[in-house]
């Protein structure tokens, strides 16, 4: 009897290790320090602006009056990653510019300098 309620219990064991495993994996919408994004809308708002304005300041580049956000991503890597593709007038024309920040608030006290970074890439 008691070889008998053993060989049950292994069946069982058996089968749910099977069941298991025949279970599909549901795919991640994006893995970990992907970048994502950030829908137009988003964009708009007053965060996305005023850093824009933050990266041309600090970047010692163009410092343009209204620049247009057309596109831009977050991700999170050891702080989190913006970066832009935004469009403004200098002289009548249009200038495009790539701009990211790299921002990790927690090393303003200690290394303030790495706590912020900006690039400028206009073309």
């Amino acid at each position: 009897m008691e070889s008998r309620i053993c060989q049950i219990l292994a069946l069982v064991i058996v089968l749910s290790v099977g069941m298991i495993q025949m279970t599909p994996r549901t795919p991640r919408q994006l893995p970990g320090g992907s970048a994502r994004p950030i829908p137009l809308e988003e964009l708009k708002q007053d965060e996305h602006i005023n850093r824009v304005n933050r990266i041309f300041a600090a970047s010692g580049g163009y410092k343009p009056a209204k620049p247009e956000i057309l596109s831009g991503t977050v991700q999170l890597v050891a702080g989190s990653r913006y970066v832009y593709t935004v469009s403004f007038l200098v002289n009548g024309e249009s200038q495009v510019c790539d701009i990211s920040a790299w921002e990790r608030p927690w090393l303003e006290e200690v290394e303030p300098n790495d706590a912020y970074k900006y690039e400028n890439k206009c073309n």
